[in-house]
């Protein structure tokens, strides 16, 4: 059995009546046939450890046999966008880890903020969008109410005041999006792909009138110079295109400027390429950590469409990898916990990883900052 050195054996005790012993599912065994799926979901993980399921780490025993994780059958359009968002975070829970981004401690959730963060500005942005769209359920003193009783905002007049600074950053966005949910609608898609996989999800699709079908992408927070959420739109549209086997656009609002930006139609051919690329690397990315992250596989995509010079590309990549929080500056993409850890034994720009980074900047950055530059209008 896996993991049975000198060190494990003074330190884990194994007992044949812990309910996830291999005995409680295996055939001949004296003791009682276990029908508790999760037990039997630990005593297979026990069994099959170091099998070379999921690589731990970067170690010299290279990567893990291209057929050591079997591919899902399905993935969803939320995983998939997911994981794009953040490859880093996506492999550590493919190993079954979740990282914490430094969670408050648990006393204060009993208290009501008396100032919002950046995530709870952006939860009563999108509380204060909900309760300006159709169909409106109770409008805003309902929403005030409920999130003062979840203590999302601050007591008192503080709250209103919150409220009333994050409603009126939400304003425009609310006029322009409000003719918009009404003409797209729900659609459930469930696309087969390579390998096997088949993608499913819900998309928000507006049919065809006088120009192609569109998809409707919003968020209560800036698109601008932000690939990581520019890419939610593109990996949608994508979808969507797909699944209707015509070229699809897509209509894009945030609170950059209230304004809607329209992003041209994307072929089928190419969006069937381009999921299929999206797709393996996601499938990649559950093995070992994959050499992307929107920030600065769109800073490498850039600067390769400037110059050939690979190298100071890289070396560019590592700057901004590197870079510390500064006041209200957020710091680089590998200053996260989850990519400190994910990339803790390796140098991400270094061989034998930086044609990696440059092939995924080529594949997905690129074509996402062609289609969102040349596209807006």
């Amino acid at each position: 059995e896996a993991g049975n050195g000198p060190l494990e054996k003074e330190l884990v005790l194994r007992h044949r009546i812990q309910p996830f012993s291999a005995e409680y599912f295996s055939p001949g065994s004296s003791l009682p046939l276990s029908f508790d799926a999760a037990a039997a979901r630990i005593a297979g993980d026990f069994a099959t450890a170091g099998r070379g399921m999921v690589r731990a780490f970067f170690s010299a025993a290279g990567a893990p046999a291209s057929d050591a994780i079997a591919p899902p059958e399905m993935i969803t359009l939320g995983q998939l966008v997911a994981f794009w968002k953040d490859p880093a975070r996506a492999w550590l829970r493919a190993m079954q880890l979740d990282v914490s981004d430094d969670d408050p401690d648990d006393t204060a959730l009993d208290e009501a903020p008396l100032a919002l963060d950046a995530l709870q500005a952006y939860t009563v942005r999108a509380t204060a969008l909900a309760a300006r769209l159709p169909p409106v359920l109770g409008g805003a003193s309902v929403a005030i109410a409920r999130m003062a009783a979840d203590r999302a905002l601050p007591p008192g007049a503080l709250g209103a005041l919150a409220w009333e600074l994050r409603d009126r950053e939400i304003r425009l966005l609310a006029i322009a999006l409000a003719p918009l949910v009404t003409q797209a609608t729900p659609a459930v898609i469930n696309i087969p792909l390579p390998s096997a996989v088949r993608l499913t999800g819900q998309i928000l699709l507006a049919p065809a009138t006088d120009r192609a079908p569109w998809v409707l992408a919003y968020r209560t927070g800036k698109y601008d110079k932000k690939p990581k959420y520019q890419l939610e739109a593109f990996i949608t549209t994508l979808a969507a295109a797909v699944h209707l086997n015509v070229p699809v656009a897509c209509r894009v609002l945030g609170i950059d400027d209230g304004q809607l930006h329209e992003l041209g139609p994307i072929a089928v051919e190419d969006a069937r390429r381009q999921l299929a690329i999206l797709v393996a690397g996601y499938l990649e990315g559950q093995r070992r950590p994959l050499c992307f992250a929107p920030a600065i596989s769109s800073k490498l995509a850039e600067a390769l469409a400037k110059s050939d010079d690979e190298s100071a590309a890289l070396e560019m990549a590592g700057v901004n990898w590197n870079l510390e929080p500064y006041g209200s500056q957020a710091g680089g993409e590998g200053t996260a916990p989850a990519a400190t850890l994910a990339w803790r034994d390796a140098d991400p720009f270094a061989p034998p990883h930086d044609d990696a980074w440059l092939q995924w900047a080529r594949d997905v950055a690129a074509p996402l900052h062609q289609w969102w530059r040349q596209g807006a209008t």
